[in-house]
């Protein structure tokens, strides 16, 4: 049986943190810290180095993406899923661009939250149904640009599913949005991080974003 992964989770309000907590599978997820504060934040997943880190987008009125950079960067780094009780694109593409690979609202339904925190730790990008607009309006703010965009080493195909996986869909749901079988999906995404020199699906997102392959949306 798989151990439960563990989760530093950080909200400033102690309220927000029990409610949160109580969304959580507990035969899938155990919280080894907790933190109120961005400085306690990266000092309890400095001495737990826990594989998910749960964080509002705001702690003690600071935004937290600066510090999702940190966290992300570290030797072994956890994965990052950013809260919210207000979702806004422009703030869910800085925590994305800082590297977060989930975005959540704190009040959705409680298997919704899991089903988000499980994909991420599959090296997906994920939200909560409740943001799925925002998150796909973040990721087109993240790669927005006038000029036309450079695939770089990747075939048109490879970019269409590319794109499908940054709006956060399954291999299912590209499959049947592009008239593909899934080995098929599941195929060129294997080219793609390859090409991309990435281990995660997350990862080929993102440094397609930093190259700019992925297109205007």
């Amino acid at each position: 049986m798989t151990p439960p992964a563990t989760v530093v989770l950080a909200d400033d309000d102690p309220i927000v943190r029990r409610s949160v907590a109580a969304l959580l599978d507990p035969d899938d997820f155990t919280i080894v810290g907790e933190a109120a504060e961005i400085r306690t934040l990266i000092a309890r997943v400095r001495s737990h180095s826990p594989q998910l880190v749960l964080t509002s987008t705001v702690l003690g009125g600071t935004p937290v993406w600066p510090t999702i950079e940190q966290l992300v960067a570290r030797t072994v780094a956890p994965r990052v899923v950013a809260m919210t009780t207000l979702p806004d694109a422009t703030e869910a593409a800085a925590v994305i661009r800082a590297g977060a690979a989930g975005y959540a609202r704190t009040d959705g339904p409680a298997d919704s939250l899991t089903a988000v925190c499980r994909r991420v730790l599959r090296g997906e990008l994920a939200a909560t149904a409740e943001v799925a607009d925002t998150l796909v309006s973040a990721i087109a703010l993240t790669y927005a640009s006038d000029d036309p965009p450079d695939t770089g080493p990747l075939t048109t195909r490879e970019l269409d599913v590319l794109r499908h996986v940054a709006l956060g869909l399954r291999t299912r749901e590209i499959a049947i949005a592009l008239g593909l079988a899934d080995n098929t999906v599941k195929n060129h995404m294997r080219s793609v991080r390859a090409k991309l020199q990435a281990h995660t699906s997350v990862g080929a997102v993102m440094t397609a974003l930093q190259r700019g392959y992925l297109p205007r949306t």
